[in-house]
């Protein structure tokens, strides 16, 4: 089946952490994969809800032995380095100064951004969320900090919009949870990223792509799922990162409405008939 749809598609839209790498290692036919692609004159692009900017993930890559060009490369975290550049790609207000959270695990993306960084809440406009944790206790202890920037009616800004991503077979939790948690508390948060059409429609503008026989492939359904969805493209989704049984997918996508085009177990034989399904919701 994998070989049907990279004879189907003729652009390839991949998610990177869960679908290329697990944190540590390249996952099984990720190398093939690409190079199939290649041949067949496939345009493809790896579209990662990663805080980082550009250059790091393509080290990141380049060290876990996968040769892809930089420009081939998109992230939520270039993104926002651009549109602080350019204020007119994004409709979020990214004026005035922030209050960054998280700041000493991204060095790189607030060195590129040049944001202005303020040390209190009481200077800033937004809240910049930069942090992560293997420990979902941690989030609840930002609640007076957080309460205190929604009473001064600071917007936080997500960068990463992710809940969760699994490194090297444990679960750690992204800007995304933090983000969520930012939302029950009362206070309004703006995202850079997937699920959210903006970095679709800026990436395919950037590359002159057009929508017709383009696919997304991802490992989780709340984003690249449903990124692909809310853009208007096909999508696949790999058991290879946040979810492993297609049981459970399957329960899952009875209560919920980003329902994929196919499920694929791996990436591992592009010839293999028998490691996909072609959902027919």
């Amino acid at each position: 089946m994998l070989d049907k749809i990279i004879n189907t598609y003729q652009t390839f839209i991949l998610d990177i952490w869960g679908v290329l790498h697990d944190g540590e290692a390249l996952l099984p036919g990720v190398e093939h994969f690409i190079n199939a692609l290649k041949l067949k004159k496939k345009n493809f692009f790896l579209l990662s809800n990663s805080p980082r900017p550009v250059k790091s993930v393509h080290t990141k890559l380049t060290s876990l032995g996968l040769n892809i060009p930089d420009n081939n490369i998109f992230t939520s975290g270039q993104f926002f380095i651009e549109a602080l550049a350019n204020p007119s790609i994004t409709s979020i207000n990214l004026t005035g100064k922030a209050f960054i959270i998280g700041a000493d695990r991204h060095t790189e993306l607030v060195a590129s951004s040049r944001v202005l960084a303020s040390e209190s809440l009481q200077n800033s406009s937004y809240i910049l969320m930069l942090a992560f944790t293997n420990n979902l206790d941690e989030i609840p202890r930002y609640t007076e900090v957080f309460k205190q920037a929604i009473a001064s009616g600071l917007p936080m800004l997500c960068i990463n919009p992710d809940k969760t991503v699994i490194h090297a077979g444990s679960r750690n939790y992204c800007q995304g949870q933090f983000a969520s948690f930012y939302e029950s508390l009362g206070g309004k948060v703006f995202y850079f990223g997937k699920p959210y059409v903006e970095i679709y429609e800026y990436l395919f503008k950037k590359y002159g792509l057009t929508k017709d026989k383009a696919i997304m492939i991802g490992d989780s359904l709340d984003t690249d799922i449903c990124g692909a969805k809310n853009f208007g493209i096909d999508s696949a989704l790999l058991l290879t990162g946040i979810y492993k049984d297609e049981t459970d997918v399957a329960n899952l996508l009875n209560l919920s409405t980003n329902v994929p085009s196919y499920i694929l177990n791996n990436l591992v034989d592009t010839h293999e008939q028998n490691n996909s399904t072609r959902l027919t919701y």
